[in-house]
């Protein structure tokens, strides 16, 4: 028994030191039907990895939790001793495939960036070196003793005693760098398609008159442009002349845009900064019993307007906007019927306010 102990204490710390490694999974509340496909795709890229639900507890495991933070999704990758990963993942919508997929893919990259085995991360520290050893010092000369008498010799030769070279001295070994992690790469744009719609009031010279406005843009990012415009229904203005005629201006007016869009993300919401260039279009038909006949004419006025508006996200990517618009005429368009006093013209500057509904989609 005392020698069965040992044994079953070697093979139980074998088996911990040697483990498989362990990636721990989180999701967010409200995002539960996104844990099976995530594990699934991480599973099918790394089926040598063990993939859990939970947090990690250091040891060379690796935490990969999903973010979402104002609407957007995120990865937030963490290996102790190592640079977290920090990425925006595309939005679920109504299914995870996607999502969990470009999750699964960053995941894969990152861990073979930091070349990750699922040991602890260890910095060694350089051993200085021993001091050198000094050089041995040269033997004292030898004590000259006085020659035998004897037959003359020639000069006799004393030899110089000649030490050994000293060792080169010895340089401490550079300590090893620490390697550096890649740099990491920006994740792709994901382009999104947003349609937004409702009702506004504009500023005419007739007085204010209420629209139906109508957008459709691309987005990409913090950027998107699109495609307006707005119409009304037919609205009538009398006549008045120096004779008994009777009559009336049947007007009827729209435009239609090209609107460029910077949004900021502020409060709940995102402020978003408009360029909306156009033409508005005016028709106009004059009628009554003191015309011989009736009057009808179409003019297409170009402006520039200027757009400010805040958003604020609603369920199922829906969100509701109140937007503010200034505008100039460039070449102000102009009605009248000869004979006849008052006429119908587009305002040289003017304004209007909307409430819209927007979604996108993709």
């Amino acid at each position: 028994m005392r020698i069965l102990c040992p044994i079953l204490a070697l093979l139980a710390s074998a088996a911990s030191a040697h483990r498989a490694p362990v990636v721990w999974l989180g999701v967010p509340s409200g995002a539960e039907s996104c844990r099976t496909p995530l594990l699934a795709a991480i599973r099918e890229r790394r089926p040598d990895v063990d993939v859990r639900v939970g947090r990690a507890h250091g040891g060379g495991d690796v935490s990969a939790r999903l973010r979402e933070e104002e609407g957007v999704w995120r990865l937030v990758v963490r290996v102790e001793g190592l640079t977290p990963l920090r990425r925006v993942l595309p939005s679920p919508g109504e299914s995870c495939a996607a999502t969990a997929d470009v999750a699964a893919l960053m995941l894969d990259r990152y861990l073979d960036d930091v070349h990750w085995t699922g040991t602890p991360v260890r910095i060694e520290r350089p051993v200085a070196p021993p001091p050198p050893v000094p050089a041995p010092a040269p033997p004292p000369p030898p004590t000259p003793t006085a020659p035998e008498p004897g037959p003359p010799t020639p000069a006799t030769r004393t030899a110089a005693t000649v030490s050994p070279p000293a060792p080169p001295p010895t340089t401490p070994e550079a300590a090893p760098a620490r390697p550096t992690p890649p740099a990491a790469s920006r994740p792709a744009l994901h382009a999104q398609a947003a349609i937004e719609l409702g009702p506004s009031v504009a500023a005419t010279s007739l007085g204010a008159w209420p629209f139906l406005d109508a957008d459709f843009a691309v987005r990409l990012g913090a950027w998107q442009v699109g495609l307006g415009g707005s119409v009304t229904g037919p609205r009538e203005t009398p006549i008045s002349a120096s004779t008994p005629a009777a009559g009336a201006y049947d007007v009827e007016t729209g435009s239609a845009r090209l609107v460029g869009t910077y949004r900021l993300p502020l409060g709940p919401g995102a402020l978003r900064f408009e360029l909306a260039p156009g033409v508005e279009f005016l028709g106009v038909t004059a009628s009554g019993s003191g015309l011989f006949h009736v009057h009808a004419g179409l003019a297409a006025s170009p402006y520039i307007g200027v757009r400010l508006a805040y958003e604020l996200p609603l369920p199922l990517k829906f969100a509701l906007a109140l937007r503010a618009e200034g505008r100039a005429d460039l070449w102000p368009a102009e009605f009248d019927v000869e004979g006849l006093s008052g006429g119908v013209s587009t305002l040289r500057w003017g304004g209007g306010v909307a409430l819209a509904l927007s979604r996108v989609f993709f």
